[in-house]
């Protein structure tokens, strides 16, 4: 449900004049080379980094970037709406406990109750950095269904990075170099999946003739981690 929050707003995002990459994602739905779960994930993260200039959830959140309820349209008392008003974060996580289902009933009923009746004793930054693990770092999970291509959108995600690196070399939201780390457990089939972003063609996702440099410049190098470490000697 949190999702269906971030798309709300990405959306608005996209369909306004402050939106500098609407061509990037025309183009890429243009090529017609990425499935539409990969393109949809492609637009959540460019959104994420240029429009939420790359910020942690938990403080996206908390500072209300993807509200959209009318607090003077729900049934709370002149208290809760004076706090909810002022308090972004405390009104998204109201918003988020508001959201419907499917089948007409909300995802937090009792939470939304709590909030309306004791919102002063709420800390929503607490909250909401408990829901994202509690870490200060950006953390983005891209969740797609088994065959929806998720090794091709990492490479996307790359080469997408790269190319506005090199549009913009000094924005900390880009990043020039990557690591994928896989488990060791799972080295034999994941790691020659991963192998496949070097067949990655570049000009799926970015125009000509950027894909072409951008192809030639990138270099992979796959470190594989020995069966058996080092033992380290007593004292």
């Amino acid at each position: 449900m949190f999702h269906k929050l971030i798309k709300a707003k990405r959306e608005q995002w996209y369909a306004s004049n402050a939106c500098p990459i609407r061509g990037l994602v025309d183009y890429i739905a243009d090529r017609g080379m990425m499935r539409d779960a990969q393109l949809e994930a492609i637009k959540t993260y460019l959104y994420l980094k240029v429009a939420c200039t790359n910020k942690p959830l938990w403080q996206l959140f908390d500072e209300g970037t993807f509200n959209t309820l009318n607090i003077n349209d729900v049934p709370l008392t002149a208290q809760a709406r004076e706090l909810l008003q002022t308090d972004k974060g405390l009104a998204a996580l109201y918003e988020y406990a508001s959201i419907e289902s499917r089948d007409g009933r909300k995802v937090a009923p009792e939470l939304a109750r709590i909030i309306a009746e004791c919102c002063y004793y709420i800390d929503s930054q607490k909250v909401f950095k408990s829901v994202f693990y509690g870490v200060n770092y950006t953390d983005y999970l891209f969740s797609l269904p088994m065959g929806a291509g998720k090794t091709f959108l990492m490479a996307a995600f790359i080469y997408i990075d790269l190319y506005l690196a090199l549009n913009e070399p000094d924005n900390p939201c880009f990043a020039h170099n990557f690591m994928i780390l896989a488990p060791s457990g799972l080295k034999s089939s994941i790691v020659p999946s991963l192998k496949n972003i070097r067949d990655f063609d570049p000009s799926w996702v970015i125009p000509e003739p950027s894909a072409s440099v951008l192809k030639r410049m990138i270099k992979f190098e796959v470190l594989d981690e020995q069966k058996t470490g080092r033992k380290e000697q007593p004292c």
